[in-house]
């Protein structure tokens, strides 16, 4: 994600859309710049569903770009 699409690039995030409820998600994160791909961030695996959350702390402001590595499957 460029860092001009970042609603504060000070504290990345980024919203992902089309997530279903009741799969399981694996997400890690990397940092691009120039120098390229950064290191995978440890996975982390969630479930979208009434007593799911997702940690809200970032860091890695210093990127200027986001990767986001997305793999789900169905619980049902």
């Amino acid at each position: 994600m460029p860092i001009n699409r970042l609603s504060n690039p000070e504290k990345p995030s980024a919203r992902l859309d089309g997530l279903r409820l009741m799969y399981m998600y694996t997400i890690q994160v990397a940092g691009y710049n120039s120098g390229g791909l950064g290191p995978l961030s440890s996975p982390r695996i969630i479930r979208l569903g009434p007593q799911s959350t997702l940690d809200e702390s970032s860091s890695g402001h210093s990127f200027r770009f986001c990767f986001l590595l997305i793999t789900a499957f169905s619980l049902l």
